[in-house]
């Protein structure tokens, strides 16, 4: 039987080395019994538009409007495809047009799920292994394949006796399998994120506003103003203008839009499909974003003046991130825009339309120490630029006594982001005047965006950091944010997941088979850390020891858990340590690079592969 290191630091218990399913287990092994592990598909309220039965073995949610959709569990993207690439949408099944463009989530408890037709995913066509957690959005809702109106199928599956058997969510075997229990018609909702302002960028014809467009392949050769062969204008879309080009073999023709964000966070991407000049039914939109690179499909053939998202994704303060698209779609000569459904579009080749882009934040309402909303008194330096702090800026004092507050945001929690170092002290937290105790802003080494939040009741509130002195003298803020997004519990994120903030100069790899979801994501630069805000009493952080791994230093809530050696002679994937003792709340792992190293390792790296959250 293997065996776990066991290690307790004051009040939590670290488990090394422990029996943590990263990958679903073999068929066989999946439990018999029926046990709740959905949530809704969509947030908010949704009509059921069509029940379970023996001729609909799936559930219809009634959407009026293009609505993003949610994965119901956590798992395995296995399937992102067109039921029948020759049948777009119909309203009879004469053509087979069936699911039309869907998503199929395998779950690790012998389930798997179906979304069909949709017209946006977060995923491109063809993907078979990308790692969702529960309430992910993964697309957009539609009206393709044999669909009458806007709307949603959502189909659940069991694997029994060597085959994949339908099951009714709302009653398997006399079990609903909502884990929220048994739902009323409407469904019971899911409260959406809430959204604190939006960047809207559009085509222009001048090459400005953070829109370029080009030839030669991405991102060469930018359009002169108001000049570019095979690029057309059309009055359509957002703004009432837009450009399009037609499909080819290779990725010649691009566009790019490049946001400039004030404040890093998370941001759901929306692109506008025009009515005009866009038949496509598989434009791929590539987002570059603070934890890697990721991909969208987006049918435009189906869609009319409509905002459809394709998923939501972490980005820096700045414009180093970008959304961009390219005539390379995957349709050749005749392929989809010349005869859909028995009907000559005319096209030879499709269209391919560029309209405006939208970046909704969806991150907690943020206070940068450099904000008139945070207020000081006594002696304090304000400095910048601090390239891994937040916002790149940080305020500091070593004067006893001196505070700083911010007075009446409304909210029901509250993070503290500030710098854990060798010259730092204590600080006196109070809410509401009440006060919260002391914390501990030592380390060792330094540790950029520190967090430590602290739950109240919804409504007004106040809160104060003084200046206590002890151990290196200093204090000091980086930011509040009110109502910080935490990771879900009974959840993993793999590494590219938006609830994981990067802090400096870190690498995401694809295509690492033996890494959790196929992704890894690395750094040997000093200081360089990764921090992930949960809800739960543990957490496991999953990561890869090998030959070149150096020693990763851990905080939870701004306190010290010690560090960890990462090297070892031979690869060793999905490694992982447990956390466990939290208390029941709101916490914030911080993993770090110490730019120290075991004298048998040959480099400084440390590396994270995903989070497990329970």
């Amino acid at each position: 039987m293997p065996c776990r290191t066991v290690l307790k630091i004051g009040g939590l218990l670290l488990l090394f080395g422990a029996l943590i399913r990263l990958v679903a287990a073999p068929q066989e092994a999946w439990a018999q019994t029926p046990t709740p592990f959905l949530i809704s598909p969509y947030f908010g309220e949704e009509t059921i538009s069509q029940n379970y039965s023996a001729g609909h073995p799936a559930i219809d949610f009634g959407s009026l409007d293009y609505e993003r959709v949610l994965a119901g569990a956590g798992g395995t993207v296995d399937r992102v495809q067109w039921w029948n690439n020759s049948c777009h949408q119909e309203s009879t099944d004469s053509h087979n047009c069936g699911f039309g463009l869907y998503v199929r989530i395998n779950h690790d408890n012998g389930y798997r799920t179906w979304y069909a037709h949709l017209s946006a995913t977060a995923f491109p066509l063809g993907t078979t292994n990308a790692r969702v957690s529960q309430e992910q959005v993964i697309g957009t809702g539609g009206h393709t394949g044999y669909s009458t109106g806007p709307h949603l199928h959502f189909q659940v599956q069991r694997y029994v006796n060597g085959a994949w058997t339908n099951v009714n969510p709302f009653n398997e075997s006399g079990t609903s399998l909502w884990i929220d229990g048994q739902w009323a018609n409407p469904s019971r909702s899911i409260p959406a994120p809430v959204e604190r302002g939006e960047i809207i960028v559009d085509d222009t014809s001048n090459n400005s506003g953070g829109f370029t467009k080009g030839r030669n392949g991405p991102f060469n050769t930018p359009c002169p103003p108001n000049s570019c062969p095979s690029w057309w204008s059309a009055p359509a879309g957002y703004g009432s203008d837009m450009w399009w080009t037609y499909v080819h073999a290779t990725a010649d023709y691009w566009a790019r839009w490049t946001p400039n964000f004030s404040q890093p966070g998370i941001y759901e991407v929306y692109v506008h499909v025009p009515n005009a000049n866009a038949t496509t039914w598989q434009a791929k939109y590539t987002i570059q974003h603070a934890n890697g690179e990721s991909s969208g499909t987006v049918d435009q053939n189906g869609l009319n003046n409509q905002w459809v998202s394709i998923g939501v994704y972490r980005f820096p303060k700045g414009s180093a991130k970008s959304v961009s698209l390219t005539d390379l779609t995957g349709e050749g000569y005749r392929v989809h825009c010349y005869d859909a459904i028995g009907s000559a579009l005319g096209q030879n080749y499709c269209q391919v339309g560029v309209d405006a882009v939208k970046f909704v934040r969806e991150d907690g309402a943020s206070y940068d120490d450099a904000s008139p909303s945070v207020a000081y008194t006594g002696s304090w330096t304000h400095s910048s630029p601090w390239s891994k702090a937040y916002a790149d800026t940080v305020s500091w004092s070593n004067s006893v006594g001196s505070k700083t507050w911010l007075i009446n945001f409304e909210g029901s929690r509250i993070t503290r982001l500030y710098t854990m170092a060798s010259n730092r002290g204590s600080e006196t937290i109070r809410i509401d005047g009440a006060s919260q105790g002391t914390t501990s802003s030592y380390a060792w080494e330094t540790r950029w965006q520190a967090a430590k939040s602290w739950s109240f009741s919804p409504g007004s509130h106040t809160i104060q950091v003084e200046v206590a002195g002890g151990g290196g003298g200093y204090s000091d803020l980086d930011a509040f944010v009110v109502d910080l997004p935490a990771a879900r519990s009974g959840t993993t994120y793999d590494d590219p997941h938006y609830q994981l903030n990067s802090i400096g100069a870190w690498t995401h790899g694809t295509g690492w088979s033996s890494a959790y979801g196929g992704t890894d994501s690395w750094s040997k630069t000093k200081e360089d850390a990764i921090t992930f805000t949960f809800v739960g009493t543990q957490v496991t952080w999953v990561y890869t020891k090998t030959y070149n791994r150096g020693i990763a230093a851990i905080a939870i809530d701004g306190v010290n858990q010690g560090t960890i050696d990462l090297y070892s002679a031979s690869t060793q994937w999905q490694q992982n340590t447990v956390f466990t003792n939290l208390g029941a709340g709101v916490h914030t792992i911080h993993i770090s690079v110490t730019g120290v190293k075991n004298l048998s390792s040959s480099d400084y790296y440390v590396d994270v592969d995903a989070f497990i959250v329970q």
